[in-house]
């Protein structure tokens, strides 16, 4: 498949994925693949999570559950952000009887992040980082969605 349409510029707007959890902006880029009558776009969405840690008294840090942007924290809690990504990909192509076909799948990724930032901001700049530097036609392959 042959790339046809790719964003150049990373956008951010207010958080449309993960709404009660992202704690936010999102980042987000596509690209297009055609091929024949097949067409595949892939939309990644990158934003910031928390996780509710808490300070040990030997000064660990164990980290407890996901958190959302109305959660109350106890003194000794504070909020871990970590950065994230969804990939959404559209499919549309013939079926054999000439109706057009219409796929989804929806690729939670986990953590992109390679450490934890102090900052929500911090991680908000990483996400941007993640997004702006893909390169679809090295990390992507469409024609292997079957």
């Amino acid at each position: 498949m042959n790339i046809t349409k790719q964003d150049r510029a990373t956008a951010s707007r207010q958080p449309t994925v993960s709404r009660n959890t992202s704690l936010g902006r999102e980042f987000h880029r596509s690209a297009t693949w055609e091929e024949g009558d097949t067409t595949v776009t892939v939309t990644v969405i990158a934003f910031v999570t928390g996780i509710r840690a808490r300070r040990n008294p030997d000064g660990s840090v164990t980290l407890l559950d996901q958190v959302t942007r109305f959660d109350v924290l106890r003194k000794d809690e504070f909020v871990q952000p970590v950065e994230r990504a969804v990939f959404l990909w559209d499919r549309e192509r013939m079926a054999e009887d000439g109706t057009t076909v219409y796929d989804q799948e929806v690729d939670y990724s986990n953590e992109i992040g390679l450490y934890y930032q102090d900052t929500i901001e911090a991680a908000e700049e990483q996400c941007r980082i993640f997004v702006e530097n893909l390169d679809f036609s090295a990390h992507f392959d469409p024609s292997a969605w079957k």
